[in-house]
């Protein structure tokens, strides 16, 4: 056996800024281990030098020298190109029609546009005479600008939010094998400045803080639109108002309030609101003088003749101390879960329809949705879906209808209890 003795350059390559580290494989042996040195002019390797021979080499083994990194300067910027900054609206939704007005849509990143997207943003110092570009261009393009783009992506959020002196919530950001997003339209957007939304990796309900997703990206980029993009596929998402929307109050007009729904006051579900029932319904008194204040002494004993209904603790005979008043009259800042619909396309043989492709599986589904068809000219088609583990994994043809000029849409009930 025999340790390693020299090492001889034979390619010093070009574009380093740091020193590469050096690695060897192979040759049967194990323990060496080098540094190199460059020249900060040119950016070439200049000098590798052994600082452990290592053992039990039968025979030579490989050097790699690791590839140039993308300059910081660069990698950030291809950072932000990644997550789609300073992509125009009009790319992301290329026809208004797929995005109307107070609709919500997820989608995945498709990788190789992402691909295409940088190579072409690259290519602008192709041409160009400038000297700073075509060294910046050489040293990118040097390394494996890609990965380390998709590495700077996770930083871009970070360090957006570290600007305002906020963290984030959620699981920590790891390396994506894909992104998957939202876009959100709505005059909620516009309207509501403090909206939070969080993405979720399983279908829950109601939704299990510890599948919280934090995303890479997540802002308003028009008046009414929100994105959000995150690096694992999203199942679900929730959109809240803000904290500070939890107020006290009934719902109704003045002289015709009435209390929408009720709260437990003991038991193992104390503090969950229920409808009551309609012969339980509760007219809120106003105080004569004034229709727009609540008759506080009235309504108490309003609601201690329902505590049955209200499980209020036995020993109050009925009455209700101020703090039983307080948990009835809370109300907390709403929010709505969104969770993706399935889709699919059809495919005909002659005039009839005679399969189904799904698309996406969608989620959250506890029950098989309804499937109708729309357009083609036809009519008849009739299919029922199969579901598993939440999603559609298949749709059968049950009738294959007649008429058909082109395939029909295939239309597939959301979730039950979904937004989208």
């Amino acid at each position: 056996t025999a340790v390693a003795s020299h090492i001889t350059i034979t390619n010093p390559g070009s574009g380093y800024v740091t020193a590469p580290q050096v690695s060897f494989v192979g040759g049967g042996g194990s323990g060496a281990a080098a540094v190199s040195q460059i020249d900060d002019a040119t950016g070439e390797v200049t000098a590798i030098t052994l600082t452990s021979g290592g053992s039990g080499y039968t025979s030579a083994p490989n050097v790699t020298i690791a590839r140039p990194l993308v300059p910081g300067v660069i990698s950030d910027w291809l950072g932000s190109l990644y997550l789609l900054y300073g992509v125009p609206l009009r790319y992301l939704v290329p026809d208004v029609t797929m995005l109307p007005l107070e609709s919500f849509r997820y989608f995945y990143v498709d990788p190789i546009w992402v691909e295409r997207l940088i190579d072409g943003a690259l290519s602008i110092g192709r041409s160009s005479n400038a000297s700073e570009i075509q060294d910046l261009l050489d040293e990118t393009m040097a390394g494996d600008f890609l990965d380390q783009a998709q590495q700077a992506a996770h930083q871009v959020r970070g360090r957006k939010l570290a600007e305002k002196g906020l963290v984030e919530v959620g699981e920590p950001t790891q390396q994506a094998t894909s992104y998957t997003g939202f876009v959100f339209r709505s005059s909620l957007v516009q309207g509501w400045k403090g909206l939070e939304f969080k993405a979720y990796s399983n279908t829950q309900l109601p939704p299990e803080e510890a599948a919280l997703i934090a995303p890479v990206r997540l802002e308003r980029i028009a008046p009414d639109i929100m994105l959000g993009i995150y690096p694992r596929e999203i199942q679900q998402v929730a959109i809240k108002q803000p904290p500070q929307g939890l107020q006290f109050g009934a719902e109704g007009k003045p002289g015709q309030w009435t209390l929408a729904d009720f709260r437990y006051l003991s038991g193992d579900r104390a503090g969950d609101a229920f409808i009551p029932s309609e012969a339980s319904s509760l007219a809120v008194p106003n105080r004569t003088s004034d229709d727009r204040v609540v008759d506080m002494t009235n309504f108490a004993a309003a609601l201690g003749n329902l505590s049955s209904e209200i499980m209020l603790p036995a020993g109050q005979d009925g009455k209700l101390n101020s703090a039983d008043l307080a948990i009835e009259l809370v109300l907390a800042a709403a929010y709505t879960i969104f969770t993706p619909t399935a889709s699919a396309t059809a495919k005909l043989d002659g005039d009839q329809v005679s399969g189904i492709e799904v698309d996406h599986g969608g989620a959250g589904y506890a029950s098989a949705p309804a499937v109708n068809f729309t357009d083609g000219g036809g009519n008849g088609a009739a299919a029922i879906a199969d579901i598993e583990n939440g999603k559609v994994v298949g749709i059968k043809v049950t009738q294959g209808g007649s008429g058909y000029d082109d395939p029909p849409v295939v239309q597939i009930a959301p979730p039950t209890g979904s937004g989208a």
